[in-house]
């Protein structure tokens, strides 16, 4: 299965990618369900390539994937609660006051979240590209393009792809 995700058409992502988009303004249901979804497909694939990309270092002895795969887990773990939770209370304005305290903590705990996620998979991708222990400045560039990741793929997959067959 990891190797099916790690293989996924670069149009099939981007299409995924804006999914969450498309559904906003629709039901809240329905766009719940499509989160989740989108989320769950997002969270394999980025198992499926760093996983691949992991079994070809051979130079940086500091990247431990156990650490990267569980905050992947929590990170998706929240999305999806918090989707849920949108889903649930949409129509229900009054929320209890302590809840706004606990989303921006949460919020904060993903944004941290991310950045670590897309640290690890752009250094992942430097490393096995450049064949050395890489720094911060050899892999910024991959950082910028996942973090726009709708535009950003574009340029990064065809890189991805060469890595993981190679």
């Amino acid at each position: 299965m990891t190797l099916y995700f790690s293989r996924i058409p670069l149009l099939a992502l981007f299409v995924i990618s804006i999914l969450p988009i498309v559904f906003m303004s629709g039901n809240p249901n329905l766009w719940c369900i499509v989160n989740i979804i989108v989320f769950t497909f997002f969270f394999i694939w980025t198992y499926s390539i760093t996983k691949k990309l992991l079994e070809k270092n051979k130079y940086d002895t500091t990247i431990k994937f156990s650490p990267f795969a569980i905050q992947l887990v929590i990170t998706n773990i929240y999305i999806i609660a918090l989707s849920i939770y949108f889903a649930l209370t949409y129509p229900n304005i009054e929320d209890p006051k302590w809840m706004l305290l606990i989303i921006i903590i949460g919020q904060l705990f993903l944004l941290w979240n991310f950045i670590y996620i897309i640290r690890f998979v752009a250094k992942a991708i430097a490393t096995v590209e450049f064949q050395r222990e890489c720094h911060f400045p050899d892999y910024l560039g991959n950082m910028v393009l996942l973090f726009f990741f709708p535009l950003g793929i574009w340029w990064l997959h065809p890189k991805i792809q060469t890595l993981i067959k190679v």
